[in-house]
């Protein structure tokens, strides 16, 4: 999330005219969202997701270099908490399903309308919204344990 509490993505697809079409046809700002980068292949999109650390990757599967699965697998990895959206031309179950098990919600195929996708990264923002929110207040219990405890040294020490 940036300072103007919007939400980040990051488009990866080989095919240029798609990732256009997408950032034209989409209002980014009214759902919350900035696009911070694109990517042409898998290799260059997980370079830009370990620097950026997206919110949210849009992702085609069969790119040159690593494929959108295997981009998945690395960011997983990598421990960076990132919602993916997979949109692809390729409708195989086999993809479907590695996907799922990396914990991809949302599968698109192409082409896909632009309501289609709205839908599904208003879903993602939501997700979004809902890991911030749990964060905070894993930090904020944290914070008042550490206060108590603090408290508790401090006043054994009078």
């Amino acid at each position: 999330m940036d300072t103007n509490n919007r939400y980040s993505v990051l488009l990866v697809d080989d095919e240029e005219d798609v990732i256009q079409i997408i950032v034209k046809k989409l209002d980014w700002e009214a759902m919350g969202l900035k696009i911070i980068g694109h990517a042409a292949n898998g290799v260059e999109a997980l370079e830009l997701a370990e620097d950026l650390q997206p919110d949210i990757v849009m992702t085609d599967i069969k790119m040159p270099g690593l494929s959108g699965l295997d981009l998945i697998e690395k960011v997983r990895a990598a421990q960076l908490n990132t919602e993916f959206i997979i949109l692809s031309g390729y409708g195989e179950f086999e993809f479907a399903r590695t996907a799922m098990r990396y914990g991809v919600k949302h599968y698109l195929l192409k082409p896909s309308n632009e309501t289609e996708i709205t839908q599904v990264i208003v879903s993602c923002v939501e997700t979004c919204k809902s890991k911030t929110a749990s964060r905070v207040d894993s930090l904020l219990t944290l914070l008042f344990l550490t206060e108590c405890h603090r408290k508790r040294f401090t006043a054994s020490d009078t």
